[in-house]
């Protein structure tokens, strides 16, 4: 059955144009970026980034790049990843001047 549907979409592939294709075709992610910090498809172009390194982007070193319910490419919410990026946002909170009494 798989190869049948995988011939129909070859098939129809060589009779529509090249954006029906890559429609069609189920998209796998990669990481990218500078800094590794993009999740992004193989089928499309490498996103361009500025090579800035922020310290948010060392938690997305052990998440997962995946193809998401939407059927586009993201980064998989974790407990890690998520407990990650707010100890670097509690970090950034500016300081109160009440904090020093």
């Amino acid at each position: 059955m798989i190869r049948i549907i995988r011939i129909f979409t070859i098939a129809t592939c060589l009779f529509a144009s090249f954006n029906a294709c890559a429609s069609a075709e189920k998209p796998t992610c990669k990481v990218g970026g500078c800094s590794n910090q993009i999740c992004e498809s193989t089928l499309n172009e490498p996103t361009i980034t500025d090579c800035q390194m922020r310290e948010e982007y060392s938690c997305y070193n052990a998440a997962k790049c995946e193809v998401q319910k939407d059927g586009k490419c993201g980064w998989t919410i974790s407990k890690e990843l998520t407990q990650c990026l707010n100890t670097i946002k509690e970090k950034r909170k500016p300081l109160n001047p009440t904090d020093f009494k």
